[in-house]
């Protein structure tokens, strides 16, 4: 059985709670977690027992992604 490790943060890596995530990605909250459920969003890190964050160069990267792949689908 192969282990997944939690991803590494890189220098210069922010940590995003919700709210500044729905700055960048403005969804409801719901539709964040039925995307992260789906498959189609970047899951967040468990950073405490009630807390999560998502890494800010994971979300954007994700973000440049969909931005690169909408401009193909238009072309």
């Amino acid at each position: 059985m192969e282990s997944t490790s939690p991803p590494l943060l890189m220098p210069g890596d922010r940590l995003l709670d919700l709210p500044e995530l729905k700055r960048i990605y403005p969804k409801s909250t719901s539709g964040i977690y039925a995307e992260i459920r789906a498959g189609k969003f970047v899951a967040p890190v468990r950073i405490g027992r009630n807390r999560v964050a998502w890494i800010e160069s994971q979300v954007l990267e994700h973000l440049n992604r969909l931005i690169a792949s909408a401009g193909e689908a238009a072309a």
